[in-house]
């Protein structure tokens, strides 16, 4: 039994790693392209092929898996070859600046205070996924989780917590209506979501239009979680927007987008 849980745990990060590179290659070239994703997959533990790499001839399946990987990818291979998306297929260019990107947050993580760039960037496609798929009240409690992390992570990231170094510059914020002065970790923590978004604005990392519709995801997920709310696609569509642009400002990144039709 145990290596049994061992296993399984093993290829849940193996799955991880993959959708977060996955999610960087789209994110790229979706950003590149100034397209919307067009159903994108989300692997489970009954979708994992056994392969290997041998020099000289590429990677290798067992006629077991390469048939079931053909069966899952054939139709969309073959859809890619309509006129109709024509910007579907992901160019080498595109492959290797998402890549590069992957690499690039794995390499920061160490200097990120509160978060893991990686589970941010998993979350964002899950999130992705369940929009598309019109699950606009699931898409939007996962996105209030990401961005309300990333926001946490972005007050030690812009400098405003005392005894942590900055990580980010920002210049000349236009919005900024009063001292950036650093507060400690014990009143980050009291902040909460509506401090820490008000704190930003006022130290001008966040500008007006962003804290609007922040705010909104907030109103948005409260409604949901304490009101029974539900929500709809038009919503959980403007929260990944709003996801977005939080990460460009927490990552330091702006070359991509998970955002899905």
């Amino acid at each position: 039994m145990g290596n049994n849980e061992a296993i399984v745990s093993l290829q849940i990060d193996r799955l991880r790693m993959a959708v977060f590179v996955t999610a960087c290659i789209y994110g790229v070239h979706s950003k590149r392209n100034h397209i919307a994703l067009d159903r994108p997959l989300f692997p489970g533990l009954d979708e994992i092929y056994n392969w290997v790499e041998v020099p000289d001839h590429g990677v290798l399946l067992p006629e077991f898996d390469s048939n079931r990987l053909r069966d899952r990818l054939g139709p969309r291979v073959a859809e890619l070859k309509k006129r109709q998306f024509v910007l579907s297929s992901i160019s080498v260019d595109d492959l290797t600046e998402g890549l590069a990107f992957a690499d690039r947050l794995l390499r920061a993580t160490p200097t990120y205070t509160a978060v893991d760039p990686m589970a941010m960037i998993v979350m964002t496609y899950q999130a992705m996924i369940l929009h598309g798929r019109q699950h606009a009240s699931a898409s939007i409690a996962l996105a209030a989780v990401v961005v309300e992390s990333a926001l946490e992570e972005l007050m030690f990231a812009s400098g405003l917590v005392s005894g942590v170094a900055k990580r980010l510059d920002y210049t000349a914020p236009a919005n900024r209506t009063g001292p950036a002065t650093p507060i400690s970790r014990r009143r980050l923590k009291e902040l909460g979501f509506n401090g820490t978004i008000n704190t930003l604005k006022t130290a001008g990392v966040l500008n007006d239009y962003l804290v609007q519709r922040v705010e909104n995801l907030r109103q948005t997920r409260n409604a949901l979680m304490h009101g029974g709310a539900d929500a709809v696609p038009k919503q959980s569509g403007e929260a990944l927007t709003a996801v977005r642009d939080i990460l460009w400002l927490c990552t330091g990144e702006c070359g991509f987008q998970l955002i899905v039709g």
